[in-house]
Formats: C-alpha cells, sequence, structure tokens
C-alpha cells in the first residue's frame, strides 16, 4: 500500500512541480489548483519564503479524504515562487478591484 501511496505521491508533486496545473482559486495564503482536469489541491504558502504546505481533496460523496504530500526544501523552492507569482497577481487584480469601487463610493 506504502508502494501505490509513493507513487501517487510522486505523480502529482511532479506535476506541481513543472507547473501542469491550473488554478481555480488563490487569495493572499493559498492556491487551489487542478491537475489533469479532475484533482483539486489546496497549496498553502507560510508567510515565510519557501514554505509550502499541502493537501489534495478527493470528494466521494459527504466524504473527504486528503493526503499531505511532505514537499523537500528543494521542491518548496521550486514551487513557492511560482504560487507566490500567481497569489501577487491576484493582490494586485483584487487591490485595482477595490481602489475603482472607493472611487466609485467618492464620486469621483
Amino acid at each position: 500500500m506504502e508502494e501505490k501511496i509513493f507513487k501517487v505521491e510522486s505523480y502529482f508533486k511532479g506535476k506541481i512541480i513543472s507547473g501542469e496545473f491550473e488554478v481555480i482559486n488563490s487569495d493572499s495564503f493559498k492556491c487551489d489548483i487542478r491537475i489533469d482536469h479532475k484533482y483539486d489541491f489546496s497549496l498553502w504558502l507560510k508567510g515565510v519564503e519557501n514554505e509550502v504546505f499541502s493537501n489534495i481533496s478527493l470528494f466521494n460523496g459527504s466524504v473527504i479524504n486528503k493526503i499531505d504530500f511532505h514537499f523537500t526544501d528543494e521542491e518548496k523552492c521550486k514551487i513557492y515562487p511560482i504560487l507566490r507569482k500567481i497569489v501577487d497577481k491576484d493582490k494586485q487584480e483584487e487591490i485595482k478591484i477595490l481602489e475603482e469601487k472607493l472611487k466609485s463610493l467618492k464620486g469621483e
């Protein structure tokens, strides 16, 4: 069983490290991504550079199973800049929207 779990973890880690995923949603601390158009992951960015935590939620009815990937420091160093760029871009877009709303409320 452990060997199968290791193979699955390695497969998804490889996809994440190589950037083979689509971003579903992101905020200041996490990116929700999808791999192979059906497997959803939440990658959490800690406030410290190169700290990435992850889990995968496989939905089967109302049951959620989670697998935690234990990224090595080397893997974190590869993943973190990719995710940070995504999160920062989304932050800038959110700031722009809020600034436009503020202008609208001020009547400018």
